[in-house]
């Protein structure tokens, strides 16, 4: 199933409703510079982050480690 350009007008159109003529540029660029942010970091991946793999969660605070939440609950 694919979107043809009737679907796209009528989308385009309902935009203009709700957001009106001089929004959709804005929204437009807002929508640009996020993607452009996105591909940015996917790109640059988890290097430039410093989180090496392996590395999940933090500890649990609690001093004794809990295997599942039903021995939790058992006393």
């Amino acid at each position: 199933m694919s979107i043809g350009l009737p679907e796209v007008l009528v989308i385009l159109l309902i935009l203009l409703l709700i957001f009106g003529g001089r929004r959709i540029p804005q929204l437009g660029r807002a929508l640009g510079t996020g993607l452009s942010n996105l591909r940015e970091s996917v790109s640059r991946g988890s290097a430039g982050k410093g989180v090496e793999r392996g590395q999940g969660a933090p500890p649990p605070s609690s001093s004794e480690p809990v295997e599942d939440e039903e021995a939790a609950k058992r006393p």
